[in-house]
C-alpha cells in the first residue's frame, strides 16, 4: 500500500509539473511569406528638381545682397540730404553717385534674374503648377528698383526682404 501511495504521489507530482511546463511553452507562429513593405521615396521630376535649385540659388543671392546692401542703404540715405543740398565736396559727391549707381545696378540685376526665373515657371509645363508661389516676385523686385532710383534705399532693401519671403514660400511648395 505504501508503494501504491508513493506511486500515486509521484504521478500527481509529475502531472502538476507537466501542466506547468505545457503552460510555459511558446506557441510557434507561422512565418509569413509576405515581404515587409518598404517605403519608396518619390523623386520629383528632373525639371522640378532643377527649378528648386534655381529658386534656392536666387533666394541665397537675394539674402546675400540684403545683408550686404543693408548698411550701404543706411549710409546712402544718411548722405542723401547733404548730397541734394550740395554740401559734399566733389570727391564725396562722385563717390556718392557711384555708390547710388552701384546700388541701383545690383537691384536691377536681381530683378532681371527673378524675371527669368518667373518666366521659366510660367512657360515650362512641369513647373506651371508651382508658378503661383512665384507670381509677382519680379514685380516686387521692380518696385525695389524704383525705390532705389528714387533714392529710398532702405525701403528698397525692405522690398527685397519681401522677395526673399516669396522665394522661401516657393521653396516650401516645391518637392525635393
Amino acid at each position: 500500500m505504501k508503494s501504491l501511495r508513493i506511486l500515486a504521489v509521484a504521478t500527481v507530482t509529475l502531472a502538476i509539473f507537466a501542466v506547468e511546463a505545457e503552460a510555459q511553452k511558446k506557441t510557434s507562429r507561422k512565418t509569413s511569406t509576405r515581404k515587409p513593405t518598404t517605403a519608396t521615396k518619390v523623386i520629383a521630376p528632373l525639371d522640378v528638381r532643377t527649378a528648386r535649385e534655381k529658386v534656392q540659388t536666387q533666394k541665397d543671392n537675394v539674402t546675400f545682397y540684403i545683408q550686404q546692401l543693408g548698411p550701404i542703404a543706411n549710409a546712402l540715405e544718411t548722405l542723401e540730404p547733404a548730397y541734394v543740398e550740395k554740401r559734399l565736396n566733389r570727391a564725396n559727391q562722385a563717390k556718392h553717385e557711384q555708390r547710388k549707381a552701384s546700388f541701383v545696378s545690383t537691384v536691377r540685376n536681381i530683378r532681371q534674374e527673378l524675371v527669368m526665373l518667373e518666366a521659366e515657371f510660367r512657360t515650362k509645363g512641369a513647373l506651371q503648377r508651382y508658378s503661383t508661389s512665384l507670381v509677382g516676385v519680379a514685380d516686387i523686385a521692380a518696385e525695389s528698383e524704383d525705390l532705389a532710383i528714387a533714392a529710398k534705399f532702405v525701403e528698397a532693401n525692405a522690398r527685397l526682404r519681401d522677395v526673399e519671403k516669396k522665394l522661401v514660400d516657393a521653396l516650401m511648395m516645391l518637392p525635393r
